[in-house]
């Protein structure tokens, strides 16, 4: 249940309440009779935001937000496969500034996402368990901008900062502290365009660039994986069937069929995939 309300103070500052309650259950579904699986769990969370708009162009805001997460079943790649681990809450802190016209669009925004870790540890028996304990803390800048430098194209240039560490785990843990969590790359980047074919009323082509950098196959922060960069390319077309409002869509993912490493597994070979969705 979700219940959120905007308040208007004057002709520039706004206000954002809400809250949010969440009963989450989980049955007992292991096969295991002997053996209770399952659990239940509730919580209210808030959401509070304070946006001030100068300009119908221009509005900068603050935002603090709760979530309850859903505890995650342990994958068939870990020794402790089957478990099911507890569900937290994580909180978000936000600051940030947004100016947007038909022209030009930018997004500036400092942030702060705390979360219970799920920490990877290979034990002495050589194999790979995930735990729950302590809180994977993440701070970070994200900037994201966007011209039309026609009418027709339009470029775009994001990138996001990470500063994630490991934190309040127990004594058992304490190697891990500081630590950056697997899988969080300090920095990731992102180019992209798009271009309204002209003659060709609803077809456009986009392509875009992305970066990450180095991250770590495990939270014991001892092997890592390098940084990577893949290309995509695809169109859409606006049209109508049978009356009806319909967009075909395809893509081409690795475009250069880029050999990489994600966490725990290989990355995906250069593959392509073609939509058509239709409104009624």
């Amino acid at each position: 249940l979700f219940v959120s309300d905007t308040l208007h103070f004057g002709e520039h500052w706004q206000g954002i309440l809400g809250a949010r309650t969440t009963d989450f259950e989980s049955r007992d579904l292991d096969g295991d009779p002997t053996v209770d699986s399952g659990y239940d769990t509730r919580a209210t969370t808030p959401t509070v935001a304070l946006v001030y708009k100068s300009s119908a162009h221009t509005a900068v805001y603050a935002s603090y937000v709760e979530s309850l997460e859903a505890g995650s079943r342990v994958g068939d790649t870990y020794a402790n496969a089957g478990e099911l681990l507890d569900a937290t809450v994580s909180r978000q802190d936000e600051l940030g500034f947004k100016y947007d016209t038909a022209r030009l669009g930018l997004t500036v925004a400092a942030f702060r996402v705390q979360r219970a870790a799920q920490i990877t540890q290979v034990r002495a028996d050589g194999l790979r368990y995930l735990t729950q304990d302590g809180l994977t803390d993440y701070r970070g800048i994200e900037a994201i901008g966007s011209f039309g430098v026609t009418d027709d194209l339009r470029l775009g240039l994001g990138a996001t900062w990470l500063d994630a560490s490991i934190a309040g785990v127990s004594p058992e843990y304490a190697d891990y502290r500081g630590n950056r969590p697997a899988g969080a790359s300090r920095l990731q980047a992102l180019a992209n365009a798009q271009f309204r074919v002209p003659g060709v009323q609803g077809l456009s082509l986009h392509g875009h660039v992305r970066y990450f950098g180095d991250a770590w196959y495990a939270d014991d922060n001892r092997v890592s994986s390098p940084s990577y960069s893949l290309a995509g390319v695809g169109f859409q077309y606006r049209t109508t069937l049978a009356g009806r409002p319909a967009l075909l869509t395809g893509n081409v993912n690795n475009l250069f069929n880029r050999r990489y490493w994600q966490v725990g597994a290989l990355g995906e070979a250069s593959n392509g995939s073609l939509s058509l969705r239709v409104d009624w």
